[in-house]
């Protein structure tokens, strides 16, 4: 199998809601960062030639030393100081891929919980469309409030709602674009919004209930129990 894709690794956020002394991707979880988690998980698929990890600048030396205690890699990790906002972040990354890169997989490293046959389907999907995200159906009840908190609308039909999950899988090329015409006129929350800016259509993969956001500390006791 050919080696063509570089993943990103989205790391440089400032984890507020977290209140921890440390930043989410470097607290540890049965002694191994979460950040390691992700890793393992791309390090592990053929097809992946590097892992660009985007960074706060204040976690470097965290960062190589996570990356150091890696053993028998055969693939290049190798870390970019991350933006502002987290479409800063991507920008400088994706800049910085392999040349011969052909497929881009996004990840935020706040799911240490991905899975690796999510991973592998979401790929294969990427290779016939060009654009890919991992998804799960919403199964609840969808509210639109307004600025004091009162509903204004309930979302339905909800059987046409999915909840957008990383990674993300572009063709390079698609995603280069999306970036240099879109992705500097505002904070994206995800990629592929910017490629529906395009009007380049992004094919839903259904991904895993366990592949959940951690945000505070008390999304990963809802998570732990997948390892």
């Amino acid at each position: 199998m050919k080696k063509d894709i570089s993943v990103i690794v989205v790391a440089a956020g400032k984890s507020k809601r977290f209140q921890a002394r440390i930043r989410k991707p470097y607290f540890l979880l049965k002694d191994k960062p979460l950040l390691r988690y992700c890793l393992d998980v791309f390090r592990s698929i053929p097809a992946v030639k590097e892992i660009v990890i985007a960074i706060n600048p204040k976690d470097i030396k965290r960062t190589e030393k996570i990356i150091r205690e890696i053993k028998n890699c055969s693939i290049l990790i190798k870390t970019v100081i991350g933006g502002a906002r987290r479409s800063d972040s991507v920008f400088n990354v994706l800049c910085s891929v392999d040349n011969k890169t052909e497929i881009v997989l996004v990840h935020d490293a706040a799911r240490p919980f991905v899975n690796r046959n999510d991973v592998i389907k979401l790929i294969k999907k990427v290779r016939k469309t060009g654009a890919a995200i991992l998804a799960t159906p919403v199964t609840d009840t969808i509210k639109r409030v307004g600025r004091q908190n009162e509903i204004k609308e309930t979302i339905t039909p909800r059987d046409s709602l999915w909840a957008a999950q990383t990674p993300q899988g572009f063709s390079k090329d698609i995603l280069l674009r999306a970036y240099r015409l879109i992705g500097q006129s505002g904070n994206y929350t995800d990629d592929a919004q910017l490629v529906e800016k395009l009007s380049i259509p992004v094919s839903i993969v259904p991904g895993s209930e366990g592949n959940i956001k951690i945000t505070t500390k008390a999304d990963i006791s809802h998570g732990v129990h997948g390892l």
